[in-house]
């Protein structure tokens, strides 16, 4: 499977692991762009605490947390919100996987157009180095500190969870990584699946048994506390 696949299918994602970097690890000092073609290394910004989220433009998970993210960013201004542009979720024929950086910084630059999303937006390469990273799922969110050493993370950006780590400052809380997530409007989703294009819709529904089992799964990982899932203390951020 190509990282940019062109048509979505449940076998491309492995919900149950969450690779990447963990609470307490270093995060990898990426060198991402912003949309107007800067170069960027996540270094540059962690004068402050950074708040990541992964997300692309046909991606319902993300979307439907767009709102949420914003008014957290409002409430915290001591930290910065991103959003990192990976591989398009559910690629179609009006939207689909990206065929040169500049295509996919096109794409990044889409989010406030189409979700009203005015965080600040880095654009992962056209390999996904930083994706591959971070744990290649489509809606992950990792909060780092200004040290550089991550702080969160959750294998779903939960937006009530980064509330929880964002308030409680310098107390160490336990969270899960794992959240079993909270599923798109229907008209959300397929709003969102339509920006792919119809067959970005189709694949959706055809795949949505498996998905359904893939979320299940991950699920139930979680609760047996197997490796790849778990609970985790949340540093001081």
């Amino acid at each position: 499977m190509s990282y940019n696949y062109s048509r979505f299918r449940t076998s491309f994602y492995d919900l149950a692991t969450f690779d990447g970097p963990r609470v307490g690890e270093a995060m990898p000092d990426f060198e991402l762009t912003t949309i107007d073609g800067s170069p960027i290394r996540l270094s540059e910004l962690l004068d402050r605490p950074l708040v990541l989220e992964t997300g692309s433009v046909t991606c319902p998970m993300y979307a439907k947390g767009v709102e949420a993210m914003q008014e957290l960013a409002a409430r915290h201004p001591e930290v910065r919100f991103a959003v990192l542009y990976v591989r398009e979720a559910h690629p179609g024929g009006r939207v689909g996987p990206h065929q040169s950086v500049s295509e996919k910084r096109l794409r990044a630059a889409s989010l406030a157009d189409v979700h009203d999303d005015h965080r600040l937006v880095l654009v992962d390469d056209l390999d996904g180095t930083a994706h591959r990273s971070l744990g290649l799922l489509p809606d992950s969110v990792y909060i780092v500190g200004t040290d550089g050493q991550v702080r969160f993370r959750g294998d779903w950006a939960d937006p009530a969870a980064v509330e929880t780590v964002l308030a409680a400052r310098d107390a160490a809380i336990d969270l899960p990584e794992h959240f079993p997530p909270a599923k798109p409007a229907p008209p959300l989703a397929i709003r969102t699946l339509l920006v792919g294009g119809l067959a970005a819709v189709w694949d959706f529904l055809v795949g949505l048994p498996g998905l359904i089992r893939l979320h299940r799964t991950a699920d139930q990982a979680y609760e047996r506390h197997e490796p790849s899932t778990g609970r985790q203390r949340t540093e001081s951020v």
